[in-house]
């Protein structure tokens, strides 16, 4: 999920529902986190009355003609503040049905946060996801045609979106790439790489489409990303580089890898992340009596608090950088 700060009323209320989802003992109000989609007409303005607004389809569509949103037209039906978000929430989603052809920019991140939802509880799945990254490309290419830079472009959108849109499109195309729908993946990349903000998580991806590609210029493009990441540490993407590189590219690039996250570890969760990765490239090379030591090591620290902090002077931490740091350790 998107961090709630500054989002923008719809997708702050998608925001809440999902944290419902995640957390069921977060306290809400039973309309903050109610389904509208799964109400009936009938309801919908059953509701708005019950709140102090009647209405009917006809005089709805009439007033709308004179607003370009659903938040301009609550603005306009409801000044009071007293229940002017149950009522904005249920106008929004008559907006949503009767005005198809009528879509604001809220109207279409609440479709994009509602199949992203659905492709993350199903990623067998597309639910229309393709089609509404295309639009999403559209809106982003019509605004910087405008003369708007595009990060403060993208920036903007994500205020409508519940979900970590940045992040989601990393997942998304690391998806596509796992599925080896390489042509799918290289086109989503160049499409949406002017418009991130953390560049160095997207050249990964390229990197690994590369190296599946071209071993050599796959190799070139991981040596220069790590270096990279010596100047602006990352240790979250270099545990993921890490990983990837158990089972591809040069054996010294995971090397390098790997003590970039020995130097960067801070937590006994970090650690045990390390020693998997590191047991299992060790299985890869067939690097036994290795594997044998950190299987060890990491069967005695299973029990251990992962927020825990490590100690300067942990002897394990130690044996791990010893690994690492040998010039040696990485041949084949």
């Amino acid at each position: 999920m998107a961090s709630n700060l500054q989002l923008y009323p719809k997708a702050y209320f998608n925001w809440i529902r999902l944290k419902k989802e995640n957390n069921p003992s977060f306290p809400v109000e039973p309309w903050q986190v109610e389904d509208y989609r799964e109400a009936s007409m009938e309801t919908l303005f059953d509701r708005l009355a019950a709140l102090g607004l009647t209405l009917t389809e006809e005089n709805f569509l009439l007033m709308a003609e004179n607003y370009q949103s659903p938040e301009e037209l609550t603005h306009y039906f409801w000044s009071k503040k007293e229940n002017e978000f149950p009522i904005y929430l249920i106008l929004f989603e008559l907006w949503r049905r009767l005005l198809p052809d009528r879509e604001s920019l809220s109207i279409f991140c609440d479709e994009l946060d509602n199949r992203i939802q659905s492709y993350l509880k199903d990623p067998s799945q597309d639910h229309g996801l393709s089609n509404t990254m295309d639009r999403l490309e559209e809106l982003l290419e019509e605004s910087t045609n405008l003369g708007e830079g595009p990060r403060a472009i993208f920036a903007m959108l994500s205020r409508h979106v519940a979900h970590d849109l940045e992040g989601f499109l990393f997942d998304y195309i690391s998806d596509q790439i796992d599925a080896r729908h390489d042509l799918e993946a290289t086109e989503w990349l160049k499409t949406f790489y002017p418009y991130v903000s953390d560049t160095t998580c997207f050249d990964f991806l390229r990197a690994r489409l590369l190296i599946l590609a071209d071993a050599h210029e796959g190799n070139l493009a991981f040596k220069k990303l790590l270096t990279e990441l010596q100047a602006a540490p990352d240790l979250d993407l270099s545990l993921e580089i890490s990983a990837f590189l158990v089972h591809h590219g040069d054996p010294f690039l995971f090397q390098k890898a790997a003590k970039l996250c020995i130097n960067q570890i801070q937590t006994e969760e970090d650690f045990q992340e390390l020693l998997a990765i590191v047991a299992d490239y060790c299985h890869f090379v067939e690097k036994d009596s290795e594997e044998q030591q950190i299987q060890s090591i990491f069967s005695k620290r299973m029990g251990l608090s992962t927020p825990t902090k490590l100690k300067a002077d942990d002897p394990d931490v130690a044996f791990l950088r010893q690994i690492l740091e040998n010039p040696d350790w990485a041949k084949i």
